[in-house]
C-alpha cells in the first residue's frame, strides 16, 4: 500500500512540519479528486475520468503511496469505457485512497505504518 523507504526517504527530506502539511494536502486533495473521478464515472466522461485519474497518481507518488499510484495509472492509460468498468475502477481507485489515508495518518502519529 505505502512504500515503506520511499515515505522514510521523503520524511528524510522536509522537516516534520512540511511532511504534515504535504499529507494534509494529500487528504484534502483524494477527497475533492476521487470525487471527481466517480463523478466522470457516473457521467461516462472518459476525458475527465482520465485527468482525475492522472491527478490522483501524482499525488499518490508524492507520499509513496504506490498502490493507489499503480491503481490509477491503470485507469489513466487504460482508456476504460464508460459504463460499469469505469465505474468499478474509481470505486476501486477511491478504495485505495481511504486505506492510503488511514495508512499515512497512523504514521503521522505513531511514525510506523500498518503492519
Amino acid at each position: 500500500m505505502i512504500n515503506a523507504g520511499l515515505l522514510a526517504q521523503l520524511a528524510d527530506d522536509v522537516t516534520t512540519d512540511d511532511l504534515r502539511t504535504i499529507l494534509g494536502a494529500f487528504h484534502t486533495d483524494m477527497d475533492r479528486l476521487c470525487g471527481q473521478l466517480r463523478d466522470a464515472a457516473a457521467a461516462g466522461d472518459s476525458d475527465r475520468f482520465r485527468r482525475a485519474a492522472h491527478a490522483i497518481a501524482g499525488a499518490a507518488g508524492v507520499v509513496a503511496a504506490t498502490a493507489l499510484e499503480d491503481c490509477a495509472r491503470v485507469a489513466m492509460d487504460g482508456a476504460e469505457p464508460p459504463g460499469p468498468a469505469m465505474e468499478a475502477s474509481a470505486a476501486a481507485i477511491s478504495a485505495l485512497a481511504v486505506a492510503a489515508q488511514a495508512s499515512l495518518i497512523q504514521y503521522l502519529q505513531t511514525g510506523a505504518l500498518p503492519a
